[in-house]
């Protein structure tokens, strides 16, 4: 019984409280009445005072740059051309004639794969049986057109300009056919030097940060090649499959060649390095990259004379509210207001501070230096 006294003895109490601040507010003047329920101040003439924002920007992210270069090392190449003879077509055994009545025509198609890595090409052929004048087209362009008078007859060459993806290679005889003439072809093949392009070509990648990348200024890749100047060829330097250099390097000496922000990406970035011809060994290979400094957000607030007045006279004061993303991290800046320093070093979203003293009247400014990566959803000054 005593606890249930109790109880409705507070109850009463908090009612009687309640019903005390309710006449309260009724009986203030209007204008106190309205700034007590609404977010504003009343000026010693009874005028309401509200909020006005003087700065408001959505800063969004501003990286800190710690190191101001960075130097990223590849790996040695040793590039070396390499050919060897391959059969690029083997033509079974044949036979045509002449005659009268009769005039064969023997065709073979066949594929290279790499043309332009094709050279030193000849047709070889085995004639058991040769008369007459033997006529060989290639690709419909003339290639052969003489007698055979042995069976192991030179190799015919066959010129590089010649060489396609697909080929045809045709056979006949000239002349009358009177008397008949005839030739058989116990092995027909065409043999070329076709050059190993995997030899002649290096890659290799390299990691480039966020923050690295959005305050890159410069960067250049330097390469020291071991080569004969005279036999070494066309070097061609590729930085994610977009040509940056393509020219004969200097041997023995260190080459140096700049790099366009655009070039590069954030993240894995592919080198490769291709020689078209001879043998080279690339060391010292490094791509360097300069940073410029800190990115500062600033901006600037004016303060009219009417508004100024109320500062100084107290009526007014000027706060300060930084919010940032809540990521549970670091937080550390450094702001100036109009040559007042404040330091933030904080993990929790909301950063405050009452630069009412700060102010001046006419243009005010504020400049935020990130000392750790920072995400600002707003930064936000009032005259409350």
């Amino acid at each position: 019984m005593r606890k249930r006294a109790q109880g409705s003895t507070a109850a009463t109490l908090i009612g009687v409280i309640t019903i005390l601040l309710i006449f309260y507010i009724l009986f203030l003047p209007p204008a106190e009445r309205q700034a007590l329920l609404s977010d504003a101040n009343v000026s010693e003439t009874g005028e309401i005072i509200k909020k006005q924002v003087l700065l408001k920007a959505p800063i969004g992210k501003l990286d800190y740059v710690g190191e101001t270069e960075f130097d990223h090392y590849l790996p040695n190449l040793y590039l070396q051309e390499s050919r060897s003879a391959e059969i690029l077509a083997n033509i079974n055994p044949f036979s045509i004639k002449k005659t009268v009545y009769q005039t064969d025509r023997k065709e073979h198609k066949f594929k290279i794969s790499n043309p332009e890595n094709t050279q030193n090409v000849f047709l070889s052929i085995t004639t058991p049986k040769h008369e007459g004048i033997l006529d060989i087209e290639f690709n419909e362009l003339d290639l052969f057109e003489s007698e055979v008078r042995q069976t192991n007859p030179p190799p015919i060459p066959i010129k590089k300009d010649y060489l396609k993806e697909t080929n045809t290679i045709a056979f006949q005889l000239k002349g009358f056919g009177i008397p008949g003439k005839e030739y058989e072809f116990s092995e027909a093949k065409i043999i070329g030097d076709v050059l190993d392009a995997s030899r002649l070509a290096g890659k290799s990648t390299i990691p480039i940060g966020n923050t690295e990348y959005n305050n890159m200024d410069r960067a250049w890749i330097d390469f020291y090649p071991i080569c004969g100047q005279f036999k070494v060829g066309v070097m061609d330097i590729l930085i994610n499959n977009k040509k940056i250099f393509s020219g004969v390097p200097e041997c023995e000496s260190l080459n140096r060649k700049d790099i366009y922000k655009e070039d590069l990406k954030p993240g894995k970035n592919e080198i490769e390095i291709i020689l078209s011809s001879g043998s080279a060994s690339i060391e010292q290979i490094k791509i360097k990259t300069l940073l410029g400094e800190t990115k500062s957000f600033m901006d600037y607030f004016n303060i009219n004379s009417n508004l100024y007045s109320q500062i100084i006279s107290g009526q007014r004061k000027t706060n300060l509210l930084v919010k940032f993303v809540d990521n549970n991290r670091m937080k550390n800046a450094r702001l100036n207001v109009n040559g007042r320093l404040y330091m933030i070093d904080q993990r929790t979203p909301n950063y405050r501070a009452d630069i009412t003293d700060d102010i001046e009247e006419g243009n005010n400014y504020i400049e935020l230096t990130p000392l750790t990566e920072l995400n600002i959803m707003k930064l936000e000054i009032t005259a409350n």
